[in-house]
């Protein structure tokens, strides 16, 4: 049987929750309400704005030190980026069923890739004046990023498909899944 969380501290059955781990666990999945998501895509927003602003100075701020003159090549598709970030968080406030969250992110990660992909090309950093193995640990760096969103991306296809699933069942009026066990790996 699963424990029902309360916003006050203990179970709903009349323990303490002190040490329980099904409570911590059932408050650890519990999901975000709407209006907490909302302002984290407002935040995102601002966030990307700022950020946008910011990476165009650069240059003309001299700073950070080690960027060379080949940053206006990545300027393009860094601009891209925020700009993405901004429209698909603006989307998300008006509707963000996880189908859509999940479409947003894919495209997200797409353009993260592109980015980390002209990094890697224009690799507009100078390092010499630091130790000799920090170019070798920013290359390294980009290409773990680039292995990890494209891992990313997979598993937000594979969860975009199950939500088109569950959205697909719940307009014929079919179940979402079955019961669930109280404990993970046992079925009814």
């Amino acid at each position: 049987m699963a424990v029902p969380v309360t916003a006050g501290t203990g179970s709903a059955d009349g323990g303490t929750g002190d040490g329980d781990a099904r409570t911590h666990v059932a408050q650890a999945r519990k999901p975000r309400s709407r209006r907490a998501r909302r302002f984290g895509y407002l935040v995102a927003v601002a966030v990307n704005i700022a950020a946008l602003w910011v990476v165009n100075q650069f240059l003309d701020w001299g700073w950070p030190p080690f960027l060379t003159g080949d940053f206006r090549d990545l300027l393009p598709i860094l601009d891209v980026s925020f700009v993405a970030g901004v429209v698909v968080n603006l989307v998300w406030m008006a509707s963000d069923p996880p189908w859509l969250r999940h479409a947003g992110q894919i495209g997200l990660d797409a353009v993260g890739l592109a980015v980390l992909v002209r990094t890697w090309q224009v690799f507009p950093f100078d390092l010499s004046d630091y130790s000799p193995v920090w170019e070798t640990v920013a290359r390294v760096a980009i290409v773990v990023c680039i292995v990890l969103t494209v891992i990313a991306t997979i598993v937000e296809t594979v969860r975009l498909v199950r939500a088109a699933g569950r959205t697909s069942r719940d307009r014929r009026g079919t179940p979402s899944a079955p019961a669930s066990s109280p404990h993970p790996g046992t079925r009814r």
